[in-house]
């Protein structure tokens, strides 16, 4: 598949040229019309962590340099523990400021210029230095998903993850920011873990 650094400015015009300016091409008579949103997956990407401007991107925002605080990223100590935790707290917040400006920001302002919405799967818990809020805000459909309860009222066990269960709040942030930001849509994905689950239950 086509690769993207979430991180960087330029990264999203170069999938999106690749990817949604393709299909805008070959379906110019019906976008806006039939083709109204694009859609980014949930994507578990984990926590990406380096871009080449990264430095001067934290900088800029947090007001002092990295570079002597790096160990902390390896589980050192730096100075002391408050200091410590407080850049690594910069440090994600950083993180969490550029998806959300370079990835999702980025796809609806090139998705806007052809008259086309976006309606991402903004997930914390997989992208764990995002803020969800702050990228939903950037969708012009709220969307999350959902699967299964872990335990059914009927007393039906499912054989899945307990955590993924439990900590998938994904349906409650998308209701959050359709609340904050006023949109009238709020979408699902459903159904599709992989484990073996009756859904019929």
């Amino acid at each position: 598949g086509y690769e993207i650094d979430p991180l960087r400015p330029d990264a999203m015009d170069k999938h999106f040229a690749a990817t949604a300016g393709k299909v805008l091409q070959d379906v110019k008579p019906w976008v806006g019309k039939t083709l109204k949103y694009f859609h980014i997956d949930s994507g578990e990407i984990g926590k990406p962590n380096w871009t080449p401007a990264l430095r001067s991107e934290f900088r800029r925002r947090r007001g002092y340099d990295l570079a002597p605080y790096l160990a902390a990223l390896a589980g050192e100590t730096v100075d002391n523990r408050e200091v410590t935790a407080r850049f690594i707290e910069d440090f994600d917040t950083t993180l969490g400021d550029l998806m959300v400006e370079n990835y999702y920001g980025r796809l609806a302002q090139l998705s806007h210029q052809h008259g086309v919405g976006t309606h991402p799967e903004s997930e914390g818990y997989q992208k764990p230095c995002e803020d969800s809020l702050k990228a939903l805000g950037r969708s012009d459909a709220m969307m999350g998903e959902y699967w299964a309860r872990e335990i059914e009222p009927d007393g039906y066990i499912h054989q899945l993850s307990s955590a993924q269960l439990r900590w998938h709040d994904s349906i409650k942030e998308a209701s959050s920011g359709a609340h904050i930001y006023g949109r009238p849509i709020i979408q699902a994905e459903a159904f599709t873990v992989t484990n073996e689950v009756d859904w019929s239950k």
